[in-house]
């Protein structure tokens, strides 16, 4: 068993690391925002990144005391992942108007 999470930890690392520079590089190119907002955009990321970073550890503890053990808190985990594929569908691109398509 200890292979399999060696092996998850590895592929979260490479995952993560390599997902943020592609996350900044996509902000960027977004018309909304452009080099002109990079900066504040970089920062509302992080600042949500970090935030998560303290509240899910949180959490997990806070959810181990009151329940005693860790299965309430992969529950809430997988519940949150759950919701998220489900909002993550009903988004939709948006369509260049006429004029950025004629740019």
């Amino acid at each position: 068993l200890l292979p399999f999470f060696v092996a998850g930890l590895v592929l979260y690392g490479l995952a993560r690391a390599s997902l943020l520079p592609v996350l900044m590089l996509t902000i960027m190119d977004s018309p909304a925002v452009g080099s002109r907002h990079m900066g504040a955009a970089a920062g509302l990321v992080f600042t949500v990144g970090e935030v998560g970073g303290f509240a899910g550890p949180f959490l997990m503890g806070l959810l181990l005391d009151l329940t005693g053990t860790f299965l309430s808190s992969l529950l809430v985990v997988s519940a949150v992942s759950f919701v998220m594929i489900f909002v993550a569908l009903l988004l939709e691109e948006p369509r260049p108007s006429s004029r950025e398509a004629a740019a």
